[in-house]
């Protein structure tokens, strides 16, 4: 018997659909993982739009390494900030 909380872990793409993504080099992956800031760069549109209605979310963007979800990212002064690491993504 599968577990769905797994099967949904299996794809990073899958989580915070409302939040654009953005691709990371090796060399941002390293910045990031060394507290600097990286290049706001390129965002992909989200997945998922939010309903009218509903609140804004906060500014965030997800950051794709490999094609996993590695980290979660702020704007910060015109740059990316890592919010959140996911070591080994997701």
């Amino acid at each position: 018997m599968s577990d769905p909380l797994l099967k949904l872990l299996e794809s990073g793409r899958d989580l915070l659909p409302w939040v654009p993504a953005r691709g990371l080099s090796d060399q941002e992956v390293g910045d990031l993982r060394r507290g600097a800031t990286i290049p706001t760069g390129e965002a992909v549109m989200p997945d998922w739009q939010i309903p009218a209605g509903f609140p804004a979310p906060r500014p965030l963007m997800r950051g794709f390494h490999l094609g996993r979800f590695a980290f979660l990212l702020r704007p910060e002064a015109g740059r990316l900030h890592a919010l959140v690491a996911l070591p080994g993504g997701l």
